[in-house]
């Protein structure tokens, strides 16, 4: 009888897992997305694990280097234009500046969007992303949902 409980209740599981995620389809990532990193979150997570680490020099060196980070982090946009059959290009918008674009490429797999590496982008080798509620959200290979960085639509 545990065995029968144990079974349904990852069966659960795994459904509603599921089906918390959108299915992705070329059609409904066509167009721009705009990347949005919650550097609150992040700093949040370096500062813990330097709490963790007990070290004097990673608290101060965080401490010191989170201001200017998010300063230049304010200053930097960055877009992503999904085209038809895999094309895409990275879009960062930097200080005022002329945006620098590089082509890329990008496949569905399993219900996964996967954006090939450029010079200055990489996430192919760290995960993927997932639909939901129609923002993409970063993934890595362990299923951890990264919800300091996710991207939302900017145009339809």
């Amino acid at each position: 009888m545990k065995k029968i409980t144990l079974l349904f209740t990852a069966l659960i599981l795994t459904i509603s897992s599921v089906q918390a995620q959108d299915r992705i389809t070329e059609s409904n990532i066509l167009g721009t997305w705009k990347m949005v990193i919650e550097l609150d979150e992040v700093m949040a997570e370096l500062e813990e694990e330097a709490d963790e680490s007990e070290s004097f020099l990673a608290k101060t060196l965080l401490k010191s280097v989170s201001g200017i980070v998010e300063g230049v982090m304010d200053n930097i946009q960055i877009y992503m234009e999904f085209e038809r059959g895999g094309d895409a290009t990275v879009m960062v918008d930097a200080f005022d500046e002329n945006s620098e674009d590089e082509d890329t490429e990008w496949y569905i797999k399993n219900n996964r969007l996967y954006i090939a590496e450029t010079d200055n982008f990489n996430s192919d080798n760290d995960g993927y992303w997932v639909l939901k509620d129609d923002v993409l959200f970063f993934e890595d290979y362990d299923g951890d949902n990264d919800v300091a960085v996710y991207m939302v639509r900017v145009d339809d």
